[in-house]
């Protein structure tokens, strides 16, 4: 029997909502990367940078140097008419096409598979959606959804949740795009709070092991 020993591991996540003033936001940020590293190193702990993309490629540069591992920017949807559609302040914010090419930028700075896109399963056709997880996995980002709850109150209330069956389907389709792509999960195994997406990678992991050494 093989027991997975587990050593302490610890995960530091600065986020941060869509907030309208980029730069302010990423200057606050490296502030209180500062901080922390003041204490102890950020480049110590698995360590995740989440916010709104930057104006300026020099933050990005900035943070990687500071410690960060890890830079997550999350477009929600795929598509310029569906992102404009569902994310309006968003799309005016940041419009699509600059939001890819800082996706590509971040992938330059941090590494292949350093760089997250979260999407929510539910706000558009689940095949739109899987014609941008190819692209952008293609491009080194790996890529993770939560999905849709409708919400009392506001103008999706009555939308349908994604079903089991959507969902279970999405999943193994991210997790074979990031085995081939050589990505992983946007957290690891040992995070509280974890991803379905580890579960399914170590089960495949497992299979694989499975058929290269059968008993």
């Amino acid at each position: 029997e093989v027991v997975d020993m587990v050593s302490p591991h610890c995960h530091v996540h600065v986020m941060s909502g869509n907030l309208p003033f980029l730069d302010l936001s990423w200057e606050y940020h490296m502030r209180l990367g500062e901080a922390l590293n003041s204490s102890r190193s950020l480049s110590a702990f698995d360590s995740y940078i989440n916010l709104m993309p930057p104006d300026n490629p020099a933050h990005l540069h900035r943070a990687k140097d500071m410690g960060f591992g890890k830079a997550i920017f999350n477009m929600e949807v795929w598509g310029d008419e569906d992102y404009r559609r569902v994310c309006p302040e968003k799309a005016a914010l940041i419009p699509m096409p600059r939001y890819l090419d800082c996706l590509k930028k971040a992938v330059e700075v941090f590494g292949h598979g350093n760089v997250s896109c979260g999407f929510v399963l539910g706000a558009q056709k689940i095949g739109k959606l899987k014609e941008g997880c190819i692209v952008l996995s293609e491009m080194g980002v790996s890529c993770n959804m939560t999905t849709f709850t409708p919400k009392a109150g506001t103008p999706w209330e009555k939308k349908a949740r994604p079903g089991f069956e959507e969902v279970a389907d999405f999943s193994i389709f991210l997790v074979e795009l990031m085995r081939k792509h050589g990505l992983t999960p946007l957290y690891c195994r040992h995070s509280s709070r974890s991803e379905v997406l580890c579960e399914l990678m170590e089960d495949a992991k497992e299979n694989e092991r499975a058929r290269q050494f059968p008993e």
